[in-house]
């Protein structure tokens, strides 16, 4: 798998390159997901999970990660003080949205999390 990343990912991010930072940042967003679904779907089977169960256990990080983000954009139009303070507010933001989204809907996978701490 990181030998795939590791051949794919580079050329993704010299094309990328060529558009400036916003392309460098595309080839990331565009080329590693299907990266890691080629890699799923070489992984999956050897551990004998199946897709289904795959997406089930990640679709509540996926959310929490959406709510993140949303809460990140929304406080960034809002809040103009300053780059690094303004870095410091939507870092401290981002996790304070994603610990509540935890506590609040992803209950059991922080239970669990908690419980492999205290052992």
């Amino acid at each position: 798998n990181m030998v795939v990343a590791s051949i794919i990912m580079p050329i993704a991010f010299i094309v990328g390159c060529h558009w400036g930072l916003m392309g460098l940042a595309l080839s990331w967003v565009l080329v590693f997901p299907l990266v890691f679904i080629e890699n799923m779907s070489r992984l999956l089977p050897v551990v004998h999970i199946k897709l289904k169960e795959f997406l089930a256990t990640m679709a509540r990080p996926i959310v929490g990660s959406a709510v993140m983000y949303a809460v990140v954009a929304i406080i960034l139009e809002m809040v103009r003080v300053g780059p690094v303070l303004e870095m410091a507010v939507l870092i401290l933001a981002g996790i304070l949205a994603y610990r509540i989204f935890t506590l609040l809907l992803n209950r059991p996978v922080l239970e669990e999390m908690l419980a492999l701490v205290r052992h």
